[in-house]
């Protein structure tokens, strides 16, 4: 009985060397461990600049190249990009002092936001509303609405984001996280798709020679 490999890829792969070996793409697994040692270290391709598009039909290819008798099951995707990104040495304070300037970017523009946003809509004048409907009286210093107001805006964030914390509130990914996958498989898929477009264009230069 012939052998099977089963091989599982994702949509994008990011590797630090500009060779790539087949086993670097992603998962493969064969019963026969010598089979699996050898195609994990067959050469798939080298990247030349950032990034590289490849198929499951050259992997195929080149396992059965080796191994005629062997049947390749795929279980991830067809098409997938390789992403080469180069080592970088670690630079902690520059990292650090990156990490401050975010937050606080982030920190002081959302303080502003908030502020334009309650001298729009003019929430003083509504606490000072609701304080004088409630008591009869006129406020004169910040009140338990102006606290809960501001403790709300705390708690709502940190609740919705859910990460702000190294152990979550729930393992479920923040809807900011959702976004970002979601704008990574849209790109993606965007790269696949031009790649397409461009091996269109050549077979048909081809058949017209």
């Amino acid at each position: 009985m012939a052998d099977t490999i089963y091989i599982k890829i994702g949509q994008k792969i990011r590797v630090t060397q500009p060779s790539v070996s087949i086993g670097e793409l992603g998962d493969l697994w064969c019963a026969n461990a010598s089979i699996q040692a050898h195609c994990k270290a067959l050469h798939y391709t080298t990247v030349y600049g950032q990034r590289a598009v490849g198929d499951i039909l050259k992997v195929t290819q080149l396992i059965q190249k080796e191994y005629p008798a062997v049947q390749v099951e795929n279980l991830g995707e067809t098409d997938f990009i390789i992403e080469y990104v180069q080592e970088r040495k670690k630079r902690p304070v520059w990292e650090y002092t990156k990490v401050v300037l975010v937050c606080m970017m982030i920190f002081f523009g959302s303080a502003f936001s908030i502020m334009t946003f309650n001298a729009d809509v003019s929430v003083d004048q509504v606490f000072g509303d609701l304080h004088r409907l409630m008591t009869g009286q006129e406020r004169t210093a910040i009140t338990w609405l102006e606290g809960g107001y501001a403790a709300g805006l705390f708690l709502g964030i940190l609740i919705f984001y859910n990460h702000f914390r190294t152990k979550k509130r729930v393992m479920d990914p923040t809807p900011l996280e959702v976004e970002i996958r979601e704008y990574e498989r849209t790109v993606n898929q965007s790269i696949l798709d031009q790649n397409e477009r461009i091996k269109s264009k050549q077979k048909r230069r081809g058949e017209r020679v």
